[in-house]
Parts: structure tokens; C-alpha cells; sequence
């Protein structure tokens, strides 16, 4: 019989821990490619995890073996009253999944099970009232273990005691393009003029990165934060759009094919002011040799999917949202 123990990080295994994130996220990296951001992880990020406030790391051996690890940060969350949450962290924000790690050749004996009862039970005494984890749609381990330990897969879940308007967690949309094909005719707003950012965009950039893009630093971001973007964002190529004399949307592309999407100000939606900016970010990354555009945005963002088919994306799958009340 399987013994399975399971015990919290400690400093110096964190060799340990990149060598198992590596070889269960492996299969993932080779489907998927970089696009989806699935890269081999360092020692030092490992330890750079777990020194991250409120965040945990927790191992689990099967016979003596590391076979697996969990990574998970407890937040408070103050919403129509406080609570903690339990989320599951991801392999990357937009593109990944919840950091639940198996080593492939001890999946199926219990080890993913035992790592997140641990983890759950350790919260739940601890004052945790609900846990969150994501994983994709066509992960079907990952939906039998969720589903195992009484998770359920909600595509937009509101909870009562965060907000009755906002939903508290929800699912996303991964479109990709085939970018070796010509692109879809799409009507084009004349008056919208794209072009590279500038330092005179700074007051706009501000605005478009609170108003339409929040989580990247907040709905007040600093000059200082959106000047650092500006200058060192890993983007490849950077593109606003500028209408009757104001800019008013920003989109990025990787090198890698991903999109990013700061957005467009409320008041100049549904103008044709996105699908102009990015029909020609699409058009710029033929120029430059991509083969494939890969986009994400959360279900609820309904205006950007359809701005998606629009051009011709496809949803190549979604990753879903499991939440498990405590």
C-alpha cells in the first residue's frame, strides 16, 4: 500500500521543487508552446514563491519519493464583509493553471489528493472560507480531483458576501488565430489613427490602464509604473490608437504570439475603435513574421470575444474556475 506523506517547504528544497514543477508541467509546455507562457521554473523562483507574503509551498512524498508539490496564498478579501480565501496559485495570471504538481509517473496513486485535503483542512482550521483553483477545460485529471474533494466548476460565481453585483471568480477564453492566413475583411473606423505610444501619451496611458485593465496595477496606477511599462515592457511591438486628436486605446504583442490588451476607454467602445487597433496589431505581427495570435479574457468580458470572431479567432479552450466552500 502507498504511503503518502506531505509536509510544508523548507529552505533548500527548493531545487527539489522547480525539478517537480518541470517534469508536471511539462506535457503542457510541449501542447501548448510558449504562448501560453509554460516555461521551465528556476530554484530561485521556488524560493521567491515561497517568500511571498501569506503564500505556502507543500511537498508530499509517496514511499519516501517526492512526487509532487502545491503551491497556495490565503488572502483577506474585503468585500461586503471581510473573509479569507484560499487560492490556488497560478503557473501564470493569465495564462496558467492553479499550481497543483504531480511528477507524471505517480499520478493516479493519490498524491494530488493528499496534497490539497492537507492544504484544505490546514486553512479550514485557520479561518478560510472558501478556496479557488483554476485548470483547463480539457484537463480531465485535474476535473476529476477537483470534483473529487467537492470543488465545483462555476463559469461565472457570484458569492453573497463579497458582492451581489461583481462575480467573485469566473472563467476565460484562450482565441487563437492562424496568422499565416490572410485576415478577415472587418470594417475599419477612418478616424482612428494607430501608431507606436509616445511619452505625450502618458496621462492617457494612465487612464487606459486603470479604467480598463485594473490588475495590472490597480485602478490609481502611478506615472511612475506606466512609465516603466512604456520603456520596458517585454512586448515586441506596442500600438495605441489616437482618435480626433486623443488616445484612447492601447494593445501589445509578444514575441511569443500572445496579445495583451490594456484596452480601450469606456466612453469610445462600440465605436470601432478596438477592432481598428487591433486589426492593424494583427497586421503588424504578420510583418513580423508571427504564425499564431493567442488572446485571453475573463467570460464575462463579452464585447471583447465578439470582437474575436470577428476576426477570425477561434476558442481554442477555457480555463475553468473550481471553487469549494469551506
Amino acid at each position: 500500500m502507498a504511503e503518502i506523506y506531505v509536509e510544508p517547504f523548507r529552505p533548500g528544497q527548493e531545487m527539489l521543487v522547480a525539478q517537480i514543477h518541470n517534469a508536471s508541467f511539462d506535457e503542457w509546455a510541449r501542447k501548448l508552446g510558449e504562448a501560453y507562457a509554460y516555461r521551465k521554473v528556476m530554484p530561485q523562483e521556488v524560493l521567491d514563491w515561497s517568500q511571498k507574503p501569506s503564500n505556502t509551498i507543500w511537498l508530499a512524498y509517496l514511499n519516501g519519493v517526492p512526487a509532487g508539490y502545491i503551491h497556495c496564498r490565503v488572502e483577506e478579501i474585503r468585500g461586503r464583509r471581510k473573509f479569507l480565501h484560499l487560492l490556488y496559485e497560478l503557473t501564470d495570471r493569465d495564462m496558467g493553471q492553479s499550481k497543483i504538481a504531480v511528477v507524471p509517473r505517480y499520478r493516479g496513486r493519490g498524491v494530488g489528493k493528499a496534497l490539497l485535503r492537507t492544504t484544505l483542512e490546514y486553512f479550514k482550521d485557520r479561518g478560510v472560507e472558501i478556496a479557488t483553483a483554476y485548470a483547463y477545460d480539457d484537463n480531465e485529471a485535474a476535473s476529476a480531483l477537483l470534483s473529487s474533494l467537492g470543488f465545483r466548476h462555476e463559469e461565472i460565481f457570484y458569492y453573497e458576501d463579497y458582492s451581489q453585483q461583481e462575480p467573485f471568480a469566473f472563467d476565460s477564453i484562450y482565441a487563437e488565430l492562424d496568422l499565416s492566413k490572410p485576415l478577415k475583411d472587418v470594417r475599419l473606423n477612418p478616424d482612428v489613427k494607430v501608431r507606436t505610444p509616445r511619452e505625450e501619451d502618458l496621462d492617457a496611458l494612465i487612464r487606459i490602464f486603470g479604467e480598463c485593465s485594473p490588475w495590472v496595477y490597480g485602478p490609481k496606477p502611478s506615472a511612475k509604473e506606466v512609465l516603466s511599462w512604456l520603456h520596458n515592457s517585454r512586448a515586441k511591438v506596442t500600438l495605441v490608437a489616437e482618435y480626433r486628436g486623443e488616445t484612447v486605446g492601447a494593445m501589445e504583442f509578444f514575441k511569443d504570439g500572445r496579445i495583451g490588451i490594456p484596452g480601450v476607454l469606456p466612453e469610445h467602445r462600440r465605436k470601432g475603435i478596438g477592432t481598428t487597433l487591433f486589426y492593424h496589431l494583427l497586421k503588424e505581427m504578420q510583418r513580423h513574421g508571427l504564425v499564431k495570435a493567442v488572446v485571453d479574457t475573463g467570460i464575462i468580458l463579452r464585447d471583447a470575444i465578439r470582437m474575436y470572431h470577428r476576426l477570425g479567432f477561434h476558442i481554442a479552450r477555457r480555463r475553468w474556475a473550481w471553487i469549494k466552500l469551506m
